[in-house]
């Protein structure tokens, strides 16, 4: 591997953790509006149903899968 192609690599790794990095916080941001929101809506701790956790852990596992299967044309 050349020397320009190591660098190149590198800068391309960078990108793609701070696009994996964005998109990991994009999705707690989601989740921390969703709950603010209901919150806002007069829910509390005691009425909410447990929605807001498995939420959580479908979006993170659509992201740990690539989001294979979200949006896809039937």
């Amino acid at each position: 591997m050349e020397e320009d192609d190591r660098g190149d690599r590198r800068a391309s790794d960078g990108t793609l953790a701070l696009i994996a990095a964005a998109t990991l916080s994009a999705a707690l941001n989601a989740l921390v509006g969703e709950h603010h929101r209901r919150i806002d809506g007069g829910e509390t701790s005691t009425r909410s149903p447990p929605t807001p956790p498995n939420a959580a852990h479908r979006a993170f596992d659509l992201l740990a899968k690539g989001l294979n299967g979200y949006a896809v044309k039937a």
